[in-house]
């Protein structure tokens, strides 16, 4: 009976001690900290309600929260778009209600969108997503004089960086990519070759060798002389986006004289370390709302 009792302790303890002796910079570790990254981020009061849904699309996952400027400090004719992570595949929008607060209250108008999901839906589908996405925001918000400022986290960070640099794309629905003032990168994947070759990936962009692939790599989008202003924070112990593949694609760029970014690479920040930016103790957190205070 007292082995039965040790032999269940024993199994019982396994998820702590591994919480514990899991080292940072691998998946495992990453995956294990999620419950545990939910919660703390969970336990921050949230007081804006959920945004208005807007569709630009037929499918169900087309979609947009809109979420207004707090009352008294609207800047005018500054919209933030932030897109969630979750490997092209994962959550949705109503999640990230935090992540519109800490912008509205800022006086930012703050978007939150949904896009067709990967297995079923790759790069090119999602691309056409992020075209109808703003072809649906320049109808509401149809004065020249709006800027945009485009951020995300993980997958997320990528999408931003695709709608950020895609100058045909965005010319294609009568935009001037010069109303893009800024990039907000977090953990994102960039350079698609220094990621891992996995079935995330492979859903989104195909092989390697793929033309898809070609396309989904954000580099390949990237014009010469692009000076527009972005924060890239991705840590060295980031388990899930090896940092190569931010530090591969600001390499290239500024090889090109295509880039003026601030890179931060933490040392011992793993990718939810950085996806915990929301939360007010983070030490991202001041460095991302003064940043964005600078885009004017």
């Amino acid at each position: 009976m007292e082995y039965t009792t040790f032999f269940w302790l024993g199994i019982c303890a396994l998820p702590i001690i591994a919480y514990f002796l899991i080292p940072r910079g691998t998946p495992l570790h990453e995956i294990i900290h999620l419950p545990h990254y939910w919660w703390t981020v969970k336990t921050e009061k949230v007081s804006l309600p959920i945004g208005e849904k807007h569709f630009y699309g037929q499918h169900s996952r087309q979609y947009y929260l809109l979420f207004p400027p707090s009352e008294g400090n609207e800047r005018k004719n500054q919209i933030i778009i932030y897109f969630h992570g979750g490997a092209w595949r994962y959550g949705r929008p109503e999640l990230f209600s935090l992540v519109a607060e800490r912008f509205t209250s800022k006086g930012f108008t703050t978007v939150l969108p949904s896009c067709r999901r990967t297995p079923l839906f790759n790069y090119h589908d999602i691309r056409t997503d992020l075209d109808c996405l703003m072809l649906s925001l320049r109808k509401q918000y149809p004065a020249e004089a709006v800027r945009f400022i485009v951020g995300g986290m993980s997958s997320g960070g990528n999408l931003a960086a695709h709608l950020f640099y895609n100058q045909i794309a965005l010319e294609k629905q009568g935009l001037d990519y010069s109303q893009f003032q800024g990039l907000l990168l977090l953990g994102a994947p960039l350079d698609l070759t220094a990621m891992p070759q996995n079935t995330h990936l492979s859903s989104f962009a195909g092989k390697p060798e793929s033309a898809l692939f070609r396309e989904a790599n954000v580099q390949h989008h990237v014009q010469a002389q692009d000076q527009r202003p972005v924060l890239c924070i991705h840590g060295k112990q980031d388990g899930l986006v090896p940092v190569a593949s931010a530090q591969r694609f600001f390499d290239v760029l500024e090889e090109r004289r295509s880039a003026q970014a601030t890179r931060l690479h933490p040392p011992q920040a793993s990718h939810l370390d950085v996806a915990a930016w929301v939360k007010a103790e983070s030490p991202f957190h001041t460095v991302i709302m003064d940043w964005i205070d600078t885009l004017e």
